[in-house]
């Protein structure tokens, strides 16, 4: 209730070298969209220590989730102190980012639950996990462009979506 009507995205299990990154990401979405609240999901304990100095070198207006803390309409990121409410917060955010993908390292999380749970998902590399398959249908690795795309007169499909017919 307290989100209803806001943007939100999730970052997902990130580790103690994507929360500085993912901070700077929110930044800069927030120019472009004031509400926007960050779900922020440490994957362990190192990664929340990391998220929270990295907050408390910004402006951002935090919300403790589990020491109590509720979001109110100022609040621009919900840090949680790991992962066991992750369910409730794929729920929650239409778009998530799944921590693991962003630095080199053992590999990213499962994108399969993330997605039955409702979350368009962000990735940076590949994901892994026990049933993560290589990046064919329905999950396709798309490689960032280097300078920004003007969308396409006709639509903004995505390729080969209009070759479906479920």
């Amino acid at each position: 209730e307290l989100v209803t009507g806001r943007p939100v995205w999730l970052a997902a299990r990130i580790t103690r070298d994507e929360a500085p990154e993912v901070l700077r990401a929110h930044r800069r979405a927030l120019a472009l969209t004031h509400r926007l609240l960050l779900v922020l999901v440490p994957e362990d304990g190192a990664a929340h220590a990391t998220a929270q100095q990295a907050l408390a070198d910004t402006a951002l207006r935090v919300c403790h989730w589990d020491e109590g803390d509720m979001p109110d309409e100022s609040t621009q990121v919900l840090l949680t102190e790991g992962p066991e409410e992750i369910g409730l917060w794929f729920r929650l955010a239409p778009l998530a980012f799944l921590g693991g993908s962003l630095v080199a390292g053992p590999g990213g999380l499962d994108p399969y639950p993330a997605a039955a749970l409702g979350s368009a998902l962000l990735v940076a590399q590949l994901v892994t996990g026990d049933s993560a398959q290589p990046a064919t249908d329905p999950l396709r690795l798309v490689p960032a462009p280097r300078e920004p795309v003007a969308a396409e007169p006709g639509g903004g499909h995505l390729e080969g979506e209009d070759q479906r017919h479920d």
